[in-house]
């Protein structure tokens, strides 16, 4: 019994011990150029040559949408708008939805439904109490600061 209780002793001495011993040899074994081995200073480390890959090919920039007919009451109905960040998509009967920034249509994301009006040459849009104004010009919307992106 007494032989059985030293030789338990034992084992976990050798394991409060050897943890940290083993843990310092695998932080050396990461971190090279860290220590000289006792032969002599490490040989410099090169990295290794890299196999020679092309680059993936780089996406094709976005095409401005078409020129189309000047818009109007029936040409803006499925267009859609990018304005301060917010995008607009014009549905028939007067009705829009407004995408915040960062959301992006589709059919997981729903906008948030509002009202559009066309009175002569001025376009206004608005949801949520808020309204946003431009000016129909051909086949463009402008805005304060000029023409307003066309999405689709």
């Amino acid at each position: 019994m007494r032989n059985a209780i030293v030789v338990g002793i034992v084992i976990v001495v050798v394991v409060l011990v050897g943890i940290p011993v083993l843990s310092q040899l695998s932080k050396e074994k990461q971190e090279p150029g860290a220590a000289d081995t006792p032969a002599g200073p490490q040989k410099s480390q090169q990295p290794a040559p890299k196999p020679a890959v092309p680059p993936p090919p780089q996406p094709a920039p976005p095409q401005p949408p078409p020129a189309g007919p000047a818009l109007d009451a029936q040409t803006i109905v499925g267009s859609m708008w990018l304005i301060e960040g917010y995008t607009l998509e014009f549905q028939a009967e007067g009705k829009v939805l407004v995408y915040l920034p960062g959301m992006t249509p589709g059919p997981q994301v729903q906008g948030i439904p509002g009202t559009w009006t066309i009175n002569g040459a001025t376009l206004t849009a608005t949801a949520l109490g808020q309204s946003i104004t431009g000016q129909i010009s051909g086949n463009q919307i402008m805005g304060p600061d000029g023409p307003i992106r066309r999405l689709k």
